[in-house]
């Protein structure tokens, strides 16, 4: 539709310049009149082009677009995620039956989780008792991922390969991670 409109404005332009150049000057005096007559070949006065079949919705002027009032209520609201699963995936999720057996139990002693069945403890659940938190942010539950194999049964999480989640209050919210 808009080249219809685009070639007509050229053929339309280029029309009327070729009409005006085919045009006598105006002569204002009638004596230069005569000779400007005289002078100049009688020139049958030009054809407009035909103009091709366009469809008369095609020349139309387009009606306005309707005005649209933003909405928040036509956007789904997407899931709330964390910045920590965005970036961690999985591992910045707290298991919820795991966090509550944790913190059901003893605080401070180790609980190992063994994922894939090879023997070998794959992760550590804890609520850290160290003195060095803010009684405001206790229970600290730890959720410490070993992420090169060396963690063993009744051993604890070394700061090599290993990925520390932090949940202050024991809440279900991941609020820090390490990544050794």
């Amino acid at each position: 539709m808009t080249r219809v409109r685009w070639s007509l404005a050229v053929a339309a332009i280029w029309t009327g310049a070729w009409a005006m150049a085919q045009e006598a000057p105006a002569v204002t005096d009638p004596a230069d009149q005569a000779v400007a007559e005289e002078a100049a070949p009688a020139v049958p006065p030009a054809e407009e082009p035909a103009m091709p079949d366009v469809p008369a919705e095609v020349l139309e002027t387009p009606a306005p677009m309707p005005e649209v009032q933003p909405s928040l209520e036509q956007a789904p609201a997407a899931p709330a995620v964390s910045p920590f699963e965005r970036i961690f995936g999985n591992a910045a999720v707290l298991d919820a039956a795991m966090r509550e057996q944790v913190l059901a139990g003893e605080h401070g002693k180790r609980h190992y989780v063994d994922h894939n069945q090879d023997g070998n403890a794959d992760e550590v659940w804890f609520v850290d008792t160290a003195p060095r938190h803010p009684a405001d942010w206790q229970p600290v539950l730890v959720r410490a991922i070993d992420e090169d194999g060396d963690l063993q049964d009744d051993s604890q999480p070394d700061q090599d390969s290993d990925l520390y989640i932090a949940d202050w209050h024991g809440d279900g919210t991941v609020d820090a991670i390490l990544d050794y």
